[in-house]
């Protein structure tokens, strides 16, 4: 049973963590793209 919950836990983590990296990355991606639409 604990093993499950610290297994859950971890797979709650890491989702957030990917979520956070691809709005990340988009947002860059975005603002790249912008810096290179001005210039």
């Amino acid at each position: 049973m604990n093993i499950k919950k610290a297994t859950d836990t971890t797979y709650n983590i890491n989702s957030v963590v990917t979520i956070f990296l691809i709005k990340y990355i988009y947002i860059l991606y975005f603002f790249v793209s912008y810096i290179i639409y001005v210039c």
